[in-house]
């Protein structure tokens, strides 16, 4: 029994090659160009460049907060992180898949900023959630 191949063009995104090795459970992706083999993607290749685009490689704290998928959430959070001088090193977004229409903002700040972040975003009404055990319920933003 012969097996199809997957393979990718140099031209796929390291987030598409991730999900085609996720979905077909491929640990390896071999990179064709011309029908000539010209790199692999590994899963190790993926969790680098994973962790350097969260910004996991420098000091840093990370906070999530849950917010209303609508427009402008993200625009009022960095507004308030700007107004105190804090950068955000990394953001992204993922659903919450209990809470329809609710989502997980997913960044990172400089260390020595957390604290003060934290601080900054419960003050200007936002939910932060630096750590939960499971029950989402009393952060969930209010309907």
């Amino acid at each position: 029994m012969v097996k199809k191949i997957i393979t990718v063009d140099p031209a796929t995104t390291i987030e598409r090659a991730a999900q085609t090795m996720q979905m077909h459970r491929i640990s390896s992706l071999p990179v064709m160009e011309d029908q000539k083999l010209v790199g692999i993607i590994t899963t190790n290749d993926v969790m680098g460049v994973l962790l350097q685009a969260i910004g996991i490689d420098r000091e840093s704290m990370r906070l999530t907060v849950l917010a209303e998928d609508r427009i402008g959430y993200i625009a009022e959070l960095t507004h308030t992180l700007k107004e105190q001088k804090i950068n955000i090193r990394s953001i992204f977004s993922r659903e919450e898949k209990q809470f329809p229409g609710i989502h997980q903002i997913v960044f990172r700040v400089p260390a020595a900023d957390g604290e003060k972040a934290v601080l900054a975003l419960k003050k200007n009404g936002f939910k932060v959630i630096t750590e939960y055990h499971g029950d989402l319920t009393p952060f969930l933003p209010d309907r």
